[in-house]
Order: structure tokens, then sequence, then C-alpha cells
């Protein structure tokens, strides 16, 4: 009996020294308050704290005293673990941590295990290891602070569905744009192309519909106020905006084209070239800049590759895509071309005037060069709710100045898209691009900087949903002086009705 009882009791022993070499005075044999002479199974308690790391000592929070009582037959069965004396663990998370204890003692029946089970203590308190609250304040504020990320996460997310759906709905939009002005073309094209077929006696098409003519005066009759029938001549004329099919031997007849009307008559020639709103936010394909790319210089070497048109400002601007050739970063070109003569040519017809002969581009070049100083200031501006100005040039040729601004390219798409759309924006959605316009107007008026023709236009909302503010300050200059370059030369103009500025100018003329 005593030759199976002792390597059970020498195991034990073993284990015991094994176990105070390495935890020193955290361990304590509980079995010295016995007497001495009876030999009895291990039974010790052994605190614990949390597992070091390697980047050296941490502030220590979390300590248990683990208590272990073996059996004779240890480690053949496994022995009474219990957990006490705890400092920064609840009691269900100290349940949780004998729970564990038991299982990871299953593992070991056979084998010698304390060591393993204090180490698993261990790297439990270093993942418990946390401060205490100081107060009962401090862990409501901790509640709450957590409460808010929670409810600004699920904001944040909502934001970005409402976002999502918003820009999806501005590309339908843009796209049935497109097709509707697609079809229109196609349209126009069939109807070119029906004409020719026509008898001499036909009118052309007009909106789908055929108008005939006929060489004699069709006579019919409707009722006077006295009720009698009185003779109504029809004479066939031309539909508005359609030029008639010319009959053998007889001359064209004009076609006058009415107020309103988009027919393809005979126009007068007109100083300023229309835009319509589908061009301002570049939906519809432009039919004044379609071919080719073009290389600009701008100062200190600057090489920019000038691409497709993207949009006209009603200001007299274009707007094209670019590249920086040195970086390869996608930038942006707005460009104004102040041309005060039809041609280059003396009123009479003659030779082409030289530059001492043009009076008006000495005035119009002083002009420019103000509105240069005015860039270089605005140059130097840098604000992430802004599109940075880059750069500047201006070319000047006999009877025109054209002016080019480099700048940011914001992508994204302006809020007068979202302004035309027929769903409400968001609330939330609403304060948050409302916020990142009132700090570019904050950093704008700081620098003594007013953007002057604020508009939803001239606000972009980029890819990551951050709104940018362009135009500010110089386009409002470069728009009144193509304004009052295109006023002064000769000619028919025709141009979009502008609303009355109402209110305060100023910085106050920005927030109104």
């Amino acid at each position: 009996m005593m030759c199976e009882k002792a390597p059970y009791q020498e195991r034990q022993d073993e284990e015991y020294q094994v176990l105070e070499s390495i935890y020193g005075t955290d361990l304590e044999d509980l079995r010295r308050k016995v007497a001495w002479k009876v030999a009895r199974p291990l039974e010790l308690r052994l605190t614990l704290k949390p597992q070091q790391s390697m980047g050296g000592q941490a502030e220590t929070y979390a300590q248990v005293d683990l208590v272990v009582k073996c059996p004779p037959r240890y480690p053949d069965v496994i022995p009474e673990i219990s957990l006490e004396n705890w400092k920064g663990l609840s009691n269900s998370t100290v349940a949780v941590l004998k729970t564990e204890l038991l299982k990871e003692a299953e593992g070991y029946v056979g084998e010698v295990m304390l060591w393993q089970l204090a180490t698993y203590v261990q790297e439990f308190l270093h993942k418990h290891n946390k401060p205490p609250p100081k107060s009962f304040y401090e862990q409501m504020m901790t509640n709450n602070k957590q409460q808010q990320e929670r409810i600004q996460e699920q904001e944040r997310k909502k934001l970005e569905e409402w976002r999502r759906q918003i820009e999806e709905e501005a590309l339908l939009t843009q796209e049935m744009l497109k097709n509707e002005t697609r079809r229109r073309r196609e349209d126009h094209k069939n109807v070119e192309a029906i004409t020719p077929l026509l008898p001499p006696s036909a009118m052309s098409v007009s909106k789908g519909a055929l108008a005939f003519s006929s060489p004699m005066p069709i006579t019919s009759k409707h009722h006077n106020r006295e009720g009698k029938d009185v003779p109504f001549d029809f004479t066939p004329t031309t539909t508005p905006g359609v030029t008639p099919v010319k009959s053998p031997g007889t001359p064209p007849l004009p076609s006058l084209q009415t107020p309103g009307s988009g027919g393809n008559g005979r126009k007068r020639r007109t100083s300023t070239p229309r835009r319509t709103d589908e061009d301002e936010l570049g939906i519809s394909p432009c039919k004044d800049h379609a071919v080719g790319v073009s290389t600009l210089s701008f100062k200190g070497d600057r090489a920019i590759q000038r691409g497709k048109c993207l949009g006209h400002g009603k200001s007299g601007s274009t707007v094209y895509a670019s590249m920086d050739l040195s970086t390869g970063e996608f930038v942006a070109v707005a460009e104004w071309v102040l041309k005060w003569r039809h041609a280059s040519k003396r009123a009479g017809g003659g030779t082409a005037l030289n530059r001492s002969e043009d009076s008006e581009g000495e005035k119009y070049l002083k002009m420019v060069a103000g509105a240069e100083q005015e860039f270089n200031t605005l140059q130097r501006l840098d604000h992430p709710n802004l599109i940075r100005y880059l750069a500047w040039r201006h070319q000047y040729d006999v009877g025109k100045i054209t002016v080019h601004i480099l700048m940011e390219y914001s992508g994204g798409t302006s809020l007068d898209i979202y302004a035309r759309s027929k769903n409400a924006m968001p609330l939330v959605l609403l304060q948050s691009y409302l916020q990142d316009l009132l700090q570019a107007l904050k950093y704008l008026h700081h620098n003594s900087i007013v953007h002057k023709n604020l508009r939803p236009s001239s606000i972009f909302v980029d890819s990551v949903g951050t709104v940018r503010l362009a135009d500010y300050s110089i386009g409002k200059r470069l728009g009144d002086l193509y304004e009052q370059v295109d006023r002064a030369r000769p000619g028919v103009h025709f141009s979009d009705e502008r609303p009355m500025v109402i209110g305060r100018g100023g910085q106050k003329g920005d927030i109104y």
C-alpha cells in the first residue's frame, strides 16, 4: 500500500518545489498548519497577477488567489479548485474563469497541471486588466459616451445609405436627360433624312407632324359673332422654325424663327452663346468643344493636358477635365474667352488688325492683370472644404484674351443635382453639408475673402461625402468682366434672365 502511495506523494512534492522556484513568496503551502509528521496531499494557495508583456511593467488592476487541494491520487484525479480574494473582477467574470479552469484541468488528467492552470489564470487576468472607474459618475459618463458612439455609428451608416440613394438618383436623372437628348437628336436626324423625299407641294416635318401645302389657297368657312358663314382663307406658310422644301423653279421661302422656337431656320448672329441648365451641369453632350485634347503650359513649367468638357457656366466659363502630366493627378481647368470682336479685322472688312490698333485690348489687359493679382492671394488659401486654386495663365490675341485657371478636381456632384431631385434631403444629411459649408465660409471670411456668388452649382460633394466650395471670389470677377466685354462688342445679344440680387454684399451677402 505504501508503495502505491509513494509515487503520488513524490510527484506532488516535486511539483510544489518547481512552483516555489517560479512564484517565490506568492506561493503558500497550506499543509504547514497541520502536524508535520503526518504526510498529506498537496494543498496550496497561489496569488496570481496579470501576465506581463515584453514591453515592460504595466499597471495591475486585476488579481486573484488560486487555491488548489489535491486528492491522494493526484494527478490521476482532478484537484479541487477554488478562487478567492479577487480584485478588479466582477463575480460573473470569476465564475467564467472557474468554469474554464475546470475544463482546462480535464485535459491534463494523468499529468502535473498546476503550472499550466496558473499560466491560464494569468493570461485571463491580462485580458481583463482594466482600470476601475473612479466613481459612479465617471462610470455613468463612460456608459453615456459608449452609447453616443453607438448612436453616431448608426447615424453614420444611415447617412451613407441616404447619400448612396441620392447619388444613385442623381446618376439616374443624368442618364434620363442624356437619353432624352440623344432621342431628340436622333429624331432631328430622321426628320432631315425624310424631308428630301416629300413631294414639292409638301412642307417639312415639325415635331413628328406633316404640314402639307398647296399652290392654291384653301378656302374654308367659319362663323362670325352674328352666326353667318364667312370665308376664311388659309394660305400655306412655313411651320415655325422649319425650312420649306423648294419647288422646282421657285425661289426659296424665308423661314422666320419665332420667339421661343427651337427650330433650325435662318439664325441671326449672336454675340453670346446661350447656355442651358443641362450645359452648366455637364449632362448634355458639349457641342462647342467636342474634339481633341490640347496641352496648356502654366507657370513653373507645369504642363496640363486638357481633355473633355465638363460643362459651361452661365458666367461665360467652360470647365474641362484635365491631367497634370508631371504628377499624373486629375485636375480641372476653367476657361474664359473675352472676345470683343467677331473677327480680328478692321470695321471696313480690310486687313487684320495689329496690336497697336487694338485699343480695347490694352484696357481689358489691365483688368485681367488686376484679376491675376487677386488670384495670387486666393492661391495661398488651403482648407479641406475648399477646392484649391493651383495656377493661372492668360493669353492675349488681337481681339480676344483667353484666361485659364487651374484648380483641384473634386469629382462627385454639385448640390444643384440634389436641389433638382424630387426627394427631400434628410435633415441629418443637410446638417452635415451645412456644417462643412459654414466651415469653408468661416475660413474665407477669416482671411477677408468674400465668395460673392454662392449658389448650389458652386458647392460640390466629393466621393467621400465632404462638401467643397468652388468659384469663390475670382469666378464672380471674371464673370462680370466677361459680361462687360460681351456687352461692348457689336451684335445681337441673347442671354438668360438673371434674378435680381437682393440683400447686402460682402460677407453678409454670403450668408443671406
